[in-house]
């Protein structure tokens, strides 16, 4: 099957990530903003994939990561808001339907 923007490959999408956060971790300390970035993509993979409590996790672990920076007032914090926000509502909508 052709890839387009249409239909990413989230396994190669996943696969690339890991292999960075493997080696951003292995050079820089393990909060660093970096990592943080990398993380957050992971989680955003999770959620188009619809597993939202793994989002979540990657999301709470990239927020930890972004506050330790510029006394939380780093970008990345306000787009992880933006990106927990759409998972809750995501994850309403998914409990909405599957109570009928």
């Amino acid at each position: 099957v052709e890839q387009n923007r249409e239909t990413p490959d989230l396994d190669a999408a996943m696969d690339h990530y890991e292999r960075a956060l493997s080696l951003f971790r292995a050079h820089y300390s393990p909060d660093h903003v970096v990592v943080g970035h990398v993380v957050h993509s992971i989680g955003s993979v999770h959620d188009v994939r619809g597993d939202y409590p793994k989002a979540v996790l990657c999301f709470t672990d990239a927020l930890r990561v972004y506050k330790l920076y510029n006394d939380g007032e780093h970008l990345g914090v306000s787009m992880l808001m933006n990106s927990m926000g759409i998972v809750s509502a995501c994850v309403k909508n998914h409990n909405k339907l599957a109570m009928g």
